[in-house]
C-alpha cells in the first residue's frame, strides 16, 4: 500500500484572513435590545459561522425550534439533514418550510391562530388559486429574509417585472405566511402593519401577484396586483436561498 495522502491544514494566515472577514461584516449599528437577543442566542450564532465554516448541517437548536413550532400548528415535520442557506449582510431572519408543506395547512393554521381574523381573495383554497411559484418544498428547505415588520424599503415602488429584471429574489405566498405565524407566535404582534408583501416568488392563476397586509381592522389579508404593479406602501422582501 502506498502512504496516506497528507492532508494540509490551513495556514496562520488563512486563519487570520478568515478571522477578518467574520468581524468585517459584523455590524455597529445593533440596538441594545437587539444585542441582547443576540446574546441569547449567541450558541445557534456560533453553530451557524462554524456550519458555514466547516460545511455542516442546520444546528440541531434550529432543528428543534422549528419542529416544536409546527407542532403547535399541528403539523409534523422531520428536518433531519436541513441545511443553512450561506449567510448575506442583513439577512438574519431565518424561515423553515418542511417537505410536504401546503399553503391550505398554513392558510388552516392562520385561520385557527389568529382567531379567524383573515381574508383571502382567493377563498380558502390557496394551492389551487396560486399554483406557480419559485421554491416549493419538494424537500424541506429554508430561506433568509431582512428581518423587519415592514417589507423591505429599499424594494419600495418596484414591481415584479422590475425585480425580476434586477435578479432580485422575494418571498413566496407560502414563506411569508409561515414568517407571520412565527412572528405572531414569538411576539403576538403582526407583520405589514403599516405597508403590504409584495409576494414575487408567486404567480395566481391568472399570473397576478399575491401580496399579504394587516387591515386597519386587524385582519390578515391576501389580495394580489398585476406583475407590473408598483407603488410606495408594496414592497418585496428579499430571499437568500
Amino acid at each position: 500500500m502506498g502512504n496516506p495522502e497528507t492532508v494540509q491544514m490551513m495556514t496562520a494566515g488563512q486563519h487570520k484572513d478568515l478571522m477578518a472577514a467574520v468581524i468585517e461584516q459584523f455590524p455597529t449599528d445593533i440596538t441594545f435590545t437587539r444585542a441582547q437577543q443576540l446574546i441569547g442566542r449567541k450558541r445557534t450564532i456560533g453553530e451557524e459561522i462554524a456550519r458555514i465554516l466547516r460545511g455542516s448541517e442546520m444546528p440541531a437548536e434550529v432543528i428543534a425550534e422549528w419542529t416544536a413550532f409546527y407542532k403547535k400548528l399541528n403539523i409534523e415535520v422531520d428536518l433531519t439533514g436541513l441545511v443553512l442557506p450561506d449567510y448575506e449582510k442583513g439577512h438574519d431572519r431565518l424561515i423553515v418550510i418542511p417537505k410536504g408543506l401546503t399553503l391550505n395547512q398554513v392558510w388552516a393554521a392562520c385561520q385557527k391562530v389568529f382567531g379567524g381574523k383573515i381574508w383571502s381573495a382567493y377563498g380558502d383554497d390557496l394551492d389551487s388559486s396560486v399554483p406557480t411559484n419559485d421554491r416549493v418544498p419538494t424537500t424541506s428547505y429554508a430561506i433568509r429574509v431582512r428581518e423587519r415588520v415592514e417589507a423591505d424599503e429599499e424594494l419600495k415602488n418596484l414591481s415584479a417585472n422590475d425585480l425580476k429584471k434586477k435578479k432580485i429574489d422575494g418571498v413566496t405566498l407560502l414563506e411569508r405566511l409561515v414568517y407571520g405565524l412565527k412572528y405572531f407566535d414569538e411576539t403576538g404582534n403582526h407583520l405589514d402593519r403599516e405597508n403590504w408583501t409584495l409576494c414575487t416568488g408567486s404567480r395566481d392563476s391568472d399570473g397576478s401577484v399575491p401580496y399579504v397586509y394587516l387591515s386597519s381592522g386587524g385582519e390578515v389579508r391576501v389580495y394580489w396586483c398585476h406583475p407590473g404593479g408598483s407603488d410606495d406602501g408594496l414592497r418585496a422582501r428579499s430571499v437568500v436561498s
